[in-house]
């Protein structure tokens, strides 16, 4: 009785202290924080957990979107704001390690020792680099070609989701350690997609709120059960690799993050060309009049040649970008910047403040891209000879043009990218070439749109839905495939 007295009693005198504190936290936030002028949801100028609340539930980029609907080009929280973005890293993406020594070039925020990292992966992320290991990445989209044909002689669908993610690993896991996942063909190694899912997620959720991170490592470590299975592999997988000595495989950054970029943008192009026929046989059309085997289906002049292809996966690299989170940077003062203002948008922007562009929202801003929500790959075709524009026309494709940076700009762009878009190249092209497909009767044909009535940002049936992960997580669509005459013959046998 006498120490819950004494409890009680240090409540009661604590009481008024802490509420104080509380009242000027919140006054200060309201009233005098240098970023308190710009409009914003309440709760999220109170705290940065209001970012990580809604990287939990999967839908930031909807959130964040929507506010710029409400509020206008700025949306803030305590030492955040999302506009648009310049300098370096901010420390938000300390939250991104799984230890707290080790970096790679997403964790990396020092600018000396990214620009060394970058430098090293620009040797074998170069075109010319990429046409080398071209015949390994072919390989394992024959590998998805011939599940694709098992689905037909099944008569069943085939979720594209699943069938891009495990190709994505698999090519990855063969250019960078020379190992066979093989998650394609086989089961027993899935698990590490799974795994890769869960890290993504609870990483995007610290890099809103980076005083999670330990908790999270923690987390990671006990509560997921395939994260020891996973890393264990990856071990497994590098002992292979550094066996091969100098002579072995190209490296990749980041590698099995990387594979989760490429394979939302693959499915989705799939979900987008399956419910706009038009643009599916505009496709069908130019692939199946250019090539006359699968063979001939590889990086050149002819496969450079089909502009629609092209048009086709820049239009759901905008619709659909992979990259959901907002990617914190703050600005990187040298000795002569230290006397300037820190400006963007005409607004001045306090110093160590972390800013962020969300191109989820940026690539459905109207005033860049009309009709936003629509797949309309001709948005990106040059006008034909004897076509004319107006100069009007002429600056809305420039605007859109350089608005358009889904593996953003500078030298924190995407390094990879090269490899990016001939995967994707290969995989539809090739697709198309041996196979029609459609979506699947009945409410399995729906997975991957959004849902009718819904308010959330969720509510367009057309939508290629993503949820954010740092990297977009995706289901669907589901499709049925169907044999091309006797082309299908020249992939290996799929019984």
């Amino acid at each position: 009785m006498e120490n819950a007295g004494v409890f009680l009693l240090l409540v009661t005198r604590a009481a008024p202290v802490l509420l104080s504190l509380l009242l000027l936290y919140v006054g200060y936030n309201l009233l005098l924080h240098p970023l308190s002028r710009y409009p914003g949801p309440f709760a999220a100028k109170l705290t940065n957990a209001y970012g990580t609340y809604f990287a939990i539930q999967k839908r930031l980029h909807l959130t964040t979107h929507q506010n710029f609907q409400k509020y206008g080009k700025h949306d803030e929280t305590p030492d955040h704001m999302s506009l648009h973005p310049r300098a370096t890293k901010g420390d938000s993406y300390r939250a991104l390690r799984t230890d707290f020594k080790s970096t790679n070039i997403l964790t990396t925020i020092d600018r000396e020792q990214h620009s060394l990292k970058r430098k090293m992966i620009l040797k074998v992320a170069s075109d010319r680099s990429t046409r080398e290991f071209e015949s390994i990445m072919s390989s394992q989209v024959d590998r998805f070609h011939e599940q694709l044909l098992k689905s037909c002689n099944a008569g069943n669908y085939v979720n594209m989701t699943e069938q891009c993610s495990r190709l994505a690993l698999d090519v990855v896991a063969h250019m960078a350690f020379g190992f066979p996942l093989e998650t394609l063909a086989k089961g027993e190694n899935r698990f590490v997609l799974e795994c890769l899912d869960f890290i993504t997620w609870l990483g995007n959720a610290c890099m809103q709120l980076p005083a999670l991170s330990p908790l999270a490592v923690l987390f990671l470590r006990i509560g997921h059960g395939n994260y020891l299975r996973a890393e264990q592999m990856i071990k497994t997988m590098i002992q292979t690799r550094q066996a091969g000595g100098n002579a072995s495989l190209h490296d990749l950054y980041s590698a099995f993050s990387s594979s989760r970029s490429v394979a939302p943008a693959m499915a989705s192009s799939f979900f987008y060309l399956s419910r706009n026929r038009s643009c599916y046989e505009a496709l069908a059309n130019e692939i199946r009049s250019t090539f006359t085997s699968a063979s001939e289906i590889v990086s050149g002049p002819r496969l450079a040649g089909c502009k629609y292809l092209r048009a086709c996966i820049d239009e759901t690299l905008r619709i659909t970008n992979p990259t959901t989170t907002l990617p914190w940077r703050v600005e990187e003062l040298g000795e002569k910047d230290e006397d300037k203002p820190f400006i963007i948008d005409g607004h001045v922007i306090p110093r160590g403040t972390e800013v962020a562009v969300n191109l989820y929202s940026l690539f459905h801003n109207e005033e860049y891209f009309d009709d936003s929500f629509s797949y309309k790959p001709e948005r990106w075709l040059e006008p034909e000879e004897g076509q004319t524009e107006s100069e009007e026309q002429k600056r809305a494709r420039q605007t859109m043009r350089k608005a358009f940076a889904p593996f953003w700009l500078g030298d924190r762009s995407c390094a990879g990218k090269t490899v990016a878009y001939l995967e994707m190249t290969l995989v539809l092209a090739r697709t198309i070439f041996f196979f029609d497909f459609e979506t699947a009767p009945g409410k399995a044909g729906l997975l991957g749109g959004g849902e009718a009535g819904r308010t959330d940002g969720r509510g367009r049936p057309d939508e290629f839905q993503l949820h954010d992960a740092l990297t977009a997580l995706t289901d669907g669509p589901n499709l049925i495939f169907h044999k091309r005459g006797d082309f299908w013959k020249s992939l290996r046998s799929a019984d």
